[in-house]
């Protein structure tokens, strides 16, 4: 399980085996006060099975959930955070 990222480091990605388990976006909106949008995509796979219920009545594979900053160094660094939260919790609901 490794994460991998773009050349200018938008869009990140946790990969185990060439499966996609978990991805991270960042955008830039210049028009906006917060103009640095971070989104992260959980695989709906590693929620309980009310979560999953829910999401599969969408039709949605991914858990998403969106944080907005004023500057780009606030957004990298809620990122890198994220990064090792993100692997804790996978590693963790595989373990299970």
């Amino acid at each position: 399980m490794q994460w991998t990222s773009d050349t200018r480091g938008f869009s990140h990605s946790l990969d185990d085996n060439g499966t996609e388990l978990a991805r991270m976006h960042l955008a830039d909106r210049p028009d906006r006060k917060n103009r640095f949008r971070v989104r992260v995509l959980v695989s709906f796979l590693y929620f309980g099975k009310r979560a999953q219920k829910r999401l599969e009545r969408s039709r949605k594979e991914w858990k998403a959930t969106t944080r907005k900053f004023p500057t780009e160094p606030e957004a990298r660094k809620y990122i890198e955070t994220k990064k090792a939260e993100i692997m804790r919790f996978v590693v963790q609901r595989e373990n299970h």
